[in-house]
């Protein structure tokens, strides 16, 4: 039995803004699960690790790039790498433009990393396990990502690499390709990357797999990283197995604004098991008055404090009763009303939030509860 490896999107070097300065111990986590990963192909004996797209964030990852690489070359085993996103000749991750991580000379001494740059697509062939592995770089964002090359003709197994989108309805138009297209090259797998989440789709005699990311750190994700296992035996794909590899596990919470935060609590201690390697998507909801919201979402950061990262989406908070306290007739409740639809309309986040603030301000001085010179320079610029 032979065994790959299948990852994609790991994204290393990300600045993860949205973290603020958890920054750099994302960036290291994301070298730590690399090495996990490859620590792991040693000990299962596998024959060939597949990057199907974005293994850097984009093509300027710093130091990043030599750790990368002195991995891989330490390693002894044989990497198979795709190039990432690109577009017209931009590179959206780490693609194979001018400039890209991928051409600088420092790889001719990893030999056992195995490139795809030919912009027609290319092959290489392993003759000791009889495996050719095809791919070809992202360029064009929509145009097909599929390697159409000839089969090895000493193969016993194909294997692609592929960046791009299953085109399960007419709205998906980056790198599109459809399943039946997938079929038409006859391979027995295509590892996928650019779609975040383990996915596979089989077809005739063969299969297609998207292997999820190795962590899952962004905003919104759900779950604990992962990659996929490949056993190939007499000529076929045996089976596709989903192994969980990431330290982070990402969560999302649903969390009513009138609900007891003691209920809260006990519901934090049962399902949040490692609040230190946690990410938390809390969606909150309900009716609350605006005053009394800051109390509330400051008493639910407290109780989460532990927590490595939380995420709050309020969007679907209503504040409305203070609007009630006011006719729409006056200046304050029309002023109320008035940021109650702009806060409801804004998707952004940081913007909602500074909205928010903005109309707590504007409630306070409109009720006589503050007075201009009691706000600070920072509150008028939020």
């Amino acid at each position: 039995m032979i065994k790959l490896i299948h990852i994609s999107d790991l994204h290393l070097g990300k600045p993860f803004k949205a973290f603020y300065d958890k920054g750099e111990v994302l960036r290291q986590a994301l070298i730590d699960v690399f090495n996990r990963i490859v620590d792991f192909a040693i000990q299962e004996d596998v024959k060939g690790v597949l990057i199907a797209g974005d293994l850097f964030d984009s093509n300027s990852v710093g130091k990043t790039i030599n750790i990368i690489q002195g991995i891989i070359k330490k390693s002894g085993l044989n990497f198979y790498i795709l190039p990432g996103a690109g577009q017209g000749g931009v590179a959206g991750h780490d693609a194979l433009v001018q400039g890209s991580l991928y051409l600088r000379e420092s790889w001719q001494m990893v030999p056992n990393a195995h490139i795809f740059k030919a912009t027609d697509g290319e092959v290489f062939y392993d003759s000791d396990y009889k495996i050719a592995f095809y791919g070809k770089p992202t360029i064009t964002y929509n145009q097909s990502p599929l390697p159409i090359l000839d089969k090895h003709r000493e193969a016993l197994y194909h294997i692609a690499l592929v960046h791009g989108s299953i085109q399960l309805h007419e709205h998906i138009d980056d790198y599109p390709f459809t399943l039946e297209e997938v079929a038409a090259l006859d391979y027995q797998y295509v590892a996928l990357g650019h779609w975040h989440r383990f996915n596979k789709y089989e077809y005739g005699g063969g299969m297609a797999c998207y292997c999820g990311v190795a962590e899952i750190l962004e905003k919104g994700g759900e779950g604990r990283g992962t990659f996929a296992l490949i056993c190939l035996k007499e000529g076929k794909v045996l089976s596709v197995e989903c192994k969980p590899i990431g330290r982070f596990f990402n969560m999302k919470i649903p969390i009513n604004v009138e609900q007891d935060l003691a209920d809260l609590s006990h519901f934090i201690q049962e399902n949040v098991y490692e609040p230190q390697n946690t990410i938390l998507n809390i969606y909150l909801s309900g009716d609350i008055e605006i005053n009394q919201y800051e109390y509330f979402k400051e008493a639910l950061l407290d109780k989460l404090k532990e927590v490595f990262h939380v995420f709050l989406d309020d969007k679907d908070v209503r504040f409305n009763s203070k609007a009630v306290s006011y006719p729409a007739n006056t200046v304050a409740g029309q002023f109320i009303r008035l940021m109650e639809e702009k806060l409801s309309l804004e998707p952004d986040e940081d913007k909602r939030q500074h909205m928010f603030r903005a109309m707590q301000i504007g409630i306070g001085l409109l009720a006589g509860e503050k007075d201009k010179k009691d706000l600070s320079l920072k509150e008028y610029l939020f």
